[in-house]
């Protein structure tokens, strides 16, 4: 006779992943973020090129995106205004964006436009990465 499963294991089956994409120019950092977000209780996935990442936001569910707004292909602020732009449901997702000091200015202007969540700016620490991403996450529910 087997044993009823354990309450982690029904609630594993029944909550679903806490997706977060995360596009990052440096994989490093990309995979350090990652890292913090797991152990938050996030599902990450990781990109490093800003087409990929928009096109992975517009099909895929994710219930937050950090992205870096110096990515390859794709910056992450036009990567925002696809997803915003997009007539699904993920032009809600709520975004992170990594900016360096000298974007402080191209911030303030598009912030509203875009609907962007929050900015972090490099280089940063990591709670403040996380709490940055759990305020976002948290102004959605």
């Amino acid at each position: 006779m087997s044993s009823p499963p354990s309450l982690d294991a029904v609630t594993a089956v029944i909550t679903p992943p806490r997706r977060a994409l995360v596009a990052t120019r440096d994989a490093a950092l990309g995979r350090m973020i990652a890292m913090a977000l797991q152990l938050q209780g996030y599902s990450p996935h990781l990109y490093c090129d800003g087409q990929q990442a928009l096109d992975a936001l517009v099909t895929e569910p994710f219930i937050v995106a950090v992205l870096d707004n110096h990515l390859p292909t794709l910056d992450g602020l036009s990567v925002c205004e696809g997803v915003r732009a997009s007539a699904s449901t993920v032009s809600s997702v709520p975004i992170v964006l990594l900016l360096l000091q000298e974007d402080a200015t191209l911030w303030q202007g598009q912030r509203g436009r875009l609907r962007l969540d929050a900015a972090v700016f490099i280089p940063f620490l990591l709670p403040e990465l996380l709490a940055a991403v759990a305020a976002a996450v948290d102004g959605e529910e």
